[in-house]
């Protein structure tokens, strides 16, 4: 039995980390049967600190959010379950799971795209309109 790697992927998104938080509370609910009480935690969560993730099958999903001048990098890293995996459920493991952080980066991309669509960035980085709306 081979040793797995990680997955790892990236995508930028175009505004700072509070909208990339508004962005995960919107997303809370989907994950409560996973891990009961992650939407109360990612109100307070410390965007600087990665957001661990335990997967059903025993994988740990890493996300980091490092910032830029008007975006904000989302790097994703699936580690593999421990258990061994022949080389047949290994490579479907990892198709998968680049298949399923693909479509979750892209969508996350596209919610914020979505949610301030004419962001316009200044020389000084701030961004216009607010990131989150007022309440």
């Amino acid at each position: 039995m081979a040793v797995m790697q990680p997955v790892r992927m990236i995508t930028k998104v175009p505004t700072d980390v509070e909208g990339v938080r508004a962005l995960l509370i919107k997303l809370g609910p989907a994950l409560e049967s996973r891990q009961p009480g992650i939407t109360a935690q990612l109100q307070y969560l410390n965007m600087d600190q990665p957001l661990m993730l335990q997967g059903k099958g025993g994988e740990v999903a890493t996300v980091r959010f490092e910032r830029a001048d008007a975006e904000t990098a989302i790097k994703v890293e699936v580690k593999p379950p421990d258990r061994p995996l022949g080389r047949i459920r290994s490579s479907w493991w990892r198709w998968r799971t680049r298949w399923l952080v693909k479509l979750a980066l892209k969508r996350a991309k596209l919610e914020v795209e979505r949610a301030y669509p004419k962001a316009l960035v200044d020389a000084s980085g701030a961004i216009t309109p607010e990131v989150l709306p007022p309440q």
